[in-house]
């Protein structure tokens, strides 16, 4: 299950599409329910709820830092499972359907430090997943598609943040 440092999200729901998504979900730190979170769609913050083992949860997420390296909180932790437990979600689909493993790409720009940069992606749609049996199949799709990142989720380890 998607996690960091004993945080991960479950019962999570999903609504709307783009801009207007939101999600709700419940927060366990060591599989004890600790909150929940909401975020509306409107694109403001994150609404989390913390009822206990607040401090402890406030300490891990600022230990967080994003794929880019740049923010250091409770929000982008929160995204970032929530992304991941989709993913993962996926990758138990494409399982049973006989794939090894799937890799998600975006063409956002990015800076020679592989910063994601503001501006119109390189393609549409700016995100994709891909499920694959082989790395030959992996490369040929990189050599094609030219995505400017891409991570690839061979196991369930792979969704656990270090």
């Amino acid at each position: 299950m998607a996690e960091y440092k004993g945080v991960q999200l479950k019962a999570i729901k999903e609504w709307g599409e783009h801009d207007l998504a939101g999600f709700t979900a419940n927060i366990y730190l060591n599989n004890m329910k600790i909150g929940a979170v909401v975020d509306k769609g409107f694109g403001g913050p994150l609404h989390v709820y913390l009822e206990k083992q607040k401090d402890t949860f406030l300490k891990i997420a600022s230990t967080y830092k994003d794929e880019d390296g740049i923010y250091a909180n409770d929000e982008a932790l929160l995204h970032r499972l929530r992304v991941l437990s989709g993913i993962e979600k996926d990758f138990k689909k494409a399982n049973k359907k006989g794939y090894s493993f799937i890799t998600t790409v975006d063409y956002f720009p990015r800076d020679e430090n592989g910063k994601i940069t503001y501006g119109k992606p390189i393609r549409e749609p700016a995100e994709e997943t891909y499920f694959f049996n082989n790395d030959q199949q992996l490369q040929q799709m990189l050599n094609v598609k030219k995505p400017s990142k891409y991570e690839v989720f061979r196991t369930l380890d792979d969704f656990v943040i270090n």
